[in-house]
């Protein structure tokens, strides 16, 4: 028997993206080629709005531990209740359905049923808690590990060795937590989130002249692709207006200073916004990526720099450049799995520091997080000396990891430190220019992809355990 808990935050956050935009003011792999591998839809629309579901248990022996670990002098009782707490608050937190066993793990008979029912029935993601390092703890442990489904095994310091721990957290579809720290549990259940957060997810591609729809294979995310006209058309319909005005002033009172640009290409920057905005309530979409070089090189519109680092800014949406699916995929990873966003970049070697700049003419200020501090920006020009575009200045001595989907089944890894911001000029290129001393020892002439996605914070291995839980080939660089 299991005790459901639907103590979620509105629909795994797919209602508050959707009320975001109501009220708001490797190589790049073909469109095509990630579209002609399809997988079937859900039987109904349900996909929207379906949060994450996890399966909890507790495992240990009855009665009294006595001389074996974790022994007589733990308050396992005291423990179960308190780790059953902290699961239930971080449920809530995460807005995900939490369904608990209704009592523990303590025999064969009801290891055989837990698994028979996650086997009959798999949710997203499963979390056991192993409170024992004898009886049935370990084989459950085993056994859950075995089933392949997405799993968190937590085992306090006290009920596991190094013997214990070895076996499962090898596996795929599992990660091992073995600590005192619950905020390992805390991000298990993330990853789980995360991938449950991206089949729930569209993107909508601004590309080309044909609407199409499709879904990621794997990944399993929902793609709409509308023509770059229809955007170009949203555009035009917005007109300068006090609400133009005040996201342009709101873009001018944030920044440093500004430098080119005109009261009027700030304007079209709140054009964009609202523009972007639309469209994506009309088609339903929780991300958007365009061929804006497309748009912009022809003058059909301008480039949406400055409105791209607003959408990013909100932490509601994603927003990515020229139509990239690997960029976007991986900006939407990031934003789920750390609340964070991304920073898509084109990628130069500098050979006489021998360091990694990744610049492009938009960057998020968020970048410590959403309900953060944002970062100091100079608004210039797109690098093509027309519209408005950040330079975010990004902190040095940050640490960083580095991400991007190649496909769907690999993901390109990396770690390091902000050592710079290049200025234009002396340099040329795009306005945000970050220059990264590399943890490893790369030539970083060879450094992989392109469009690879920068973030802050030390989070490699946190992706490295994503992709064991979730199949995903890393690529460590």
């Amino acid at each position: 028997m299991e005790t459901c808990s639907r103590s979620c935050l509105p629909q795994d956050c797919l209602t508050t993206r959707r009320a975001f935009l109501r009220t708001l003011p490797a190589i790049p792999l073909g469109l095509s080629a990630l579209l002609s591998r399809q997988v079937p839809s859900r039987a109904s629309d349900d996909w929207r709005t379906l949060p994450a579901v996890i399966r909890a248990a507790f495992v240990r022996r009855k009665g009294d531990f006595w001389m074996s670990c974790p022994g007589r002098s733990y308050p396992v009782d005291a423990e179960m209740k308190r780790y059953g707490g902290l699961l239930t608050q971080a449920a809530q937190d995460l807005g995900v359905q939490l369904v608990m066993n209704a009592s523990p793990i303590y025999e064969q008979k009801d290891q055989d049923a837990f698994i028979g029912r996650l086997k009959a029935n798999p949710p997203d993601g499963v979390v056991l808690l192993v409170m024992d390092r004898h009886g049935v703890a370990w084989p459950t442990a085993n056994a859950l590990a075995d089933t392949g489904i997405p799993s968190v095994i937590f085992a306090p310091i006290g009920t596991a060795f190094t013997q214990n721990v070895l076996a499962p957290s090898k596996k795929p579809g599992a990660y091992v937590v073995s600590s005192l720290e619950f905020s390992g549990v805390v991000q298990g259940m993330r990853m789980i989130r995360a991938a449950a957060q991206l089949r729930n997810t569209r993107i909508l591609v601004v590309r080309g002249k044909e609407r199409k729809d499709g879904q990621l294979a794997d990944l399993g995310c929902r793609v709409r692709v509308v023509p770059s006209e229809d955007y170009a058309k949203e555009f035009d319909s917005v007109l300068v207006s006090a609400e133009v005005r005040q996201l342009a002033d709101g873009f001018l009172s944030r920044a440093q200073k500004c430098v080119e640009p005109s009261m009027q290409d700030l304007c079209d920057q709140g054009r964009h916004y609202l523009a972007a905005r639309s469209l994506m309530r009309r088609e339903d979409a929780d991300a958007i990526t365009m061929d804006c070089l497309g748009l912009a090189s022809s003058k059909r519109t301008p480039a949406p720099c400055l409105a791209w680092m607003g959408l990013n800014d909100s932490g509601e949406v994603v927003a990515g450049c020229e139509a990239d699916m690997n960029a976007v995929t991986t900006m939407l990873l990031v934003r789920y799995l750390f609340d964070k966003p991304g920073y898509i970049q084109d990628p130069l070697p500098e050979t006489v520091h021998h360091t990694l700049c990744g610049f492009h003419c938009t960057s998020a200020s968020k970048l410590d997080g959403f309900d953060r501090p944002p970062a100091p920006y100079i608004i210039r020009s797109h690098h093509s000396d027309t519209a408005a575009a950040p330079q975010v200045l990004w902190r040095i001595g940050q640490r960083i990891t580095i991400a991007q989907f190649s496909g769907t089944k690999k993901l390109i890894i990396a770690s390091g430190e902000v050592a710079g911001n290049v200025n234009t000029p002396p340099g040329g290129g795009c306005r945000t220019d970050v220059e990264v001393k590399l943890d490893s020892e790369i030539d970083p002439r060879d450094f992989p992809g392109f469009h690879q996605v920068f973030f802050y914070g030390d989070h490699k291995d946190d992706l490295l355990a994503y992709c064991q839980m979730h199949r995903i080939e890393p690529m460590v660089v």
